[in-house]
């Protein structure tokens, strides 16, 4: 009832949409998620595919332009790195705006990942 009158991009059949009847076991906001990803480059797709790639980041980086994706894979041949969802957000945000450049996505790519950094581990009776 709230959302009576407004605009929504999505097909709706009934109360339910369209997208909901494709699948039992996906949801329609997993599998326009999948649909998402066609618009990725071969060659990164293949990675998704290949699971070096996970699934969240690649719909965010579905959003680049073919030349940003183009780019993009050259860095990820080039570093031997894949992007994090949280390096695959900001890309997509950049791109939006106009902002991306090749120069960008070299430095982003560059950072160090949360996970890559070096952790000592001490148990806290050893510390003491």
């Amino acid at each position: 009832m709230e959302h009576q009158g407004k605009a929504t991009s999505r097909q709706l059949v009934g109360k339910t949409e369209s997208a909901d009847f494709i699948s039992d076991t996906e949801s329609g906001e997993t599998i326009r998620r999948y649909i998402r990803l066609t618009e990725l480059a071969k060659p990164i797709l293949d990675m998704v595919d290949s699971k070096r790639i996970a699934f969240s980041p690649a719909v965010e980086l579905s959003h680049l332009t073919k030349q940003e994706q183009a780019e993009l894979w050259a860095v990820m041949q080039q570093e031997d790195c894949t992007p994090s969802l949280s390096q695959a957000i900001r890309m997509k945000k950049l791109s939006q705006e106009v902002k991306l450049t090749p120069e960008v996505i070299y430095s982003i790519m560059s950072e160090e990942k949360a996970n890559q950094k070096q952790q000592v581990r001490i148990q806290i009776d050893k510390l003491n």
